[in-house]
């Protein structure tokens, strides 16, 4: 597993988990998706100061998408994000876990398998996780091996993001939970609900 954590591009005092849910931090703080791009309000978890898709504009040229069963015929192209979480200075480790959406997006070409990709950033630390980096292998649910993954490359490659399926415009195209206490072991960890993410106004599909 690579953490890959980045530091925070503007220092962050710290934030206190239990300080920001009493100050109603599920109340729809703003994400930023891009500089050009539409800003989208949605419900985030406690140390989540906002959520940025560093790929808004890729597009993958005469590569269609390409996943058993899901097959997009009515695009040449279709699109890859990666995304990066930015994590306030927690008193708590902040751990971050995305699956795909079999049907509207996958991390490995071509397959049809959810899999789940693990990243943790140490309490009282401010910094960016990003989903996919180089290097990250997606696994199971408990951050496992799978036979059925990848290890994501640099793009322009096969393996180079989270794939986005053109035909299903609105998402979600990828779904996030957060443990705040997560100590190796994903199945005595205490989770959020997952989120989702994702529709053609955040990702809007190639042209025909």
């Amino acid at each position: 597993m690579n953490d890959s954590v980045e530091p925070s591009s503007s220092p962050n005092p710290g934030v206190s988990r239990r300080t920001v849910v009493k100050g109603a931090a599920w109340a729809a703080p703003v994400i930023a998706v891009a500089a050009t791009a539409p800003v989208a309000a949605a419900s985030i978890p406690p140390c989540i100061v906002g959520l940025t898709n560093d790929s808004q504009n890729w597009v993958v040229d005469n590569a269609r998408y390409e996943e058993p069963g899901h097959t997009c015929r009515t695009y040449r192209e279709h699109r890859d994000v990666r995304l990066r979480f930015h994590v306030a200075a927690c008193d708590t480790p902040v751990t971050i876990q995305v699956r795909n959406v079999p049907g509207n997006s996958t991390w490995c070409g071509w397959n049809s398998v959810q899999l789940y990709l693990l990243k943790t950033i140490a309490a009282n630390q401010a910094g960016d996780l990003v989903f996919p980096s180089t290097g990250d292998r997606p696994g199971t649910i408990t951050n496992g091996y799978s036979a059925q993954s990848c290890d994501i490359t640099a793009y322009e490659s096969v393996n180079d993001g989270l794939h986005i399926n053109p035909c299903a415009p609105n998402g979600p195209y990828f779904q996030y939970r957060v443990s705040y206490d997560y100590a190796g072991d994903v199945n005595t960890a205490t989770w959020t609900q997952w989120f989702n993410w994702g529709n053609s106004t955040l990702v809007p599909p190639p042209p025909n």
